[in-house]
């Protein structure tokens, strides 16, 4: 008998025998030889042994049996770190294992706000478990749940002065984990807005790196509406606001570039005055630059008034879409494009309108030799084409057939030449019965968009169909 074996059943193999470690205390060996291949279960409790070179070595074993683990937490001037760690024998001293952590995932906090994930051993994280009620998903989302939870009750008991004041915040204790970090994270960055009735700004993080440190959140007011003084301004800010926090978050972003785009105090008011679901996620697929060049564009375009008219035609749906991003990317197309600019008309103020008119005017603006291109991908990127339960997966294999599916489908696909044959993105085209029903766009192994003609949204069946197809 061994006492005190952590979690798991071990084997652990030298040159002449098989040790046998129980997590029932059971300890035995066994003669190793040519005949000895099949791994014993436990004679006492019937556990099964988890092969210690197996477990350790990089693989792309893509099924395991389930893995107990420990977490431990490290802490220094500079962060804090919740890591898993599985207890695993490395060598025998008098019939006793000796053991050594092996750390496989880690969460860490640094003082100044910075939150970093690492897998440490992805084909532990990643592996499907098998049990004896079957297959079940991969540990490593639970670990990582697990790991939050651990690093919060540490950081609750360790009396950080920056954050002691949220701890105890309902709002705060009713988020979720991952959110409850993301939070300290904002406040350890930003440890002037850290006046309760502020509870959190998103997306504050994200604006320019040359923001000032504000000493008070009225200052920090000041900054997002470019210090305008109107009364009708600030209530609707401050009405708008309160709305927002009853959902716990207030987006910066949006208020910011409105103020810096629209010089009318009624047409102001108008924009900060939309939904909470459109204002919170309207520019999300810009970056602070690009967000204050659109909203500038489209007012020199429309006119104030005509601005307002345009950004209160946005649906949850154009958002999805990423209409307001194809916006963007086409305005700048256009800008560099004498012929797309000649066959552009102004349509209506109606984020649909500008979206089909500009989509147009780049299809009918291509160069004969971007119509030419002929598209190379590496091994990795052609291995998406395939047939698919009756549906076809295909790579446009020049500009002009992309060209042309941007035609049947109706959106802008013509404009994405450029960004296929730079690799910066890859666009599937999906086919039923020899017609293209939907395009897909993967950046960086990751769909960040699937549409229909007219950029429509495609049935809830078709997006797992095509996501079990990418993944698979």
């Amino acid at each position: 008998m061994v006492s005190d074996i952590p979690g798991n059943s071990w084997l652990l193999e030298d040159e002449k025998h098989w040790h046998l470690f129980c997590r029932c205390g059971e300890y035995r060996t066994v003669e190793a030889s040519e005949e000895t291949t099949q791994v014993p279960e436990c004679e006492r409790c019937g556990s099964r042994f988890i092969d210690v070179l197996d477990f350790m070595e990089e693989t792309d074993i893509r099924y395991r049996s389930p893995f107990v683990w420990e977490w431990r937490i490290e802490e220094n001037p500079k962060n804090w770190s919740a890591i898993a760690v599985v207890p695993i024998p490395v060598n025998v001293e008098d019939d006793k294992p000796i053991f050594h952590d092996f750390s496989i995932a880690r969460i860490t906090l640094s003082r100044d706000g910075d939150l970093e994930t690492e897998r440490l051993e992805p084909h532990l994280l990643d592996a499907q478990i098998v049990t004896e009620k079957g297959i079940q998903g991969p540990q490593g989302p639970k670990i990582f749940r697990e790991l939050q939870r651990c690093l919060l009750s540490w950081l609750a008991i360790a009396a950080v002065p920056e954050i002691d004041w949220l701890l105890n915040d309902e709002n705060w204790l009713s988020s979720p984990p991952d959110r409850r970090l993301y939070i300290l994270s904002f406040f350890l960055k930003n440890p002037h807005l850290k006046e309760l009735d502020f509870y959190f700004w998103s997306d504050w993080v994200a604006l320019p790196e040359t923001l000032p440190k504000f000493e008070t959140v009225l200052e920090s007011v000041s900054w997002i509406l470019a210090d305008r003084k109107e009364k009708r301004v600030r209530r609707a800010f401050f009405e708008s606001y309160a709305k927002a926090m009853r959902r716990k978050s207030y987006s910066v972003f949006t208020d910011a570039v409105f103020a810096r785009s629209i010089e009318d105090p009624n047409h102001l008011e108008k924009l900060i005055r939309l939904p909470f679901e459109i204002k919170s996620r309207l520019f999300a697929a810009l970056a602070w630059e690009e967000a204050l060049e659109l909203s500038r564009w489209i007012r020199d375009l429309y006119g104030e008034q005509g601005a307002v008219r345009f950004w209160r035609s946005v649906e949850p749906f154009h958002i999805s879409n990423r209409y307001v991003r194809d916006i963007h990317r086409l305005m700048r197309v256009m800008r560099r494009n004498e012929r797309m600019q000649e066959r552009f008309t102004r349509p209506s103020a109606n984020i649909e309108a500008l979206h089909d008119r500009l989509a147009e005017a780049a299809g009918g603006s291509q160069r004969e030799w971007e119509w030419a291109i002929d598209f190379e991908y590496p091994r990795e990127v052609l291995r998406y084409e395939g047939e698919y339960e009756g549906w076809s997966f295909r790579l446009p294999k020049t500009g002009r057939e992309l060209a042309e599916w941007g035609r049947d489908l109706r959106n802008c696909l013509a404009g994405y030449i450029s960004r296929v044959e730079s690799g910066e993105c890859i666009i599937l085209g999906i086919f039923h019965n020899a017609k293209i029903k939907y395009a897909l766009e993967i950046v960086d192994g990751e769909v960040v968009q699937l549409s229909g003609k007219g950029n429509s949204s495609p049935p809830e069946k078709i997006k797992k169909f095509v996501n079990k197809y990418i993944n698979n």
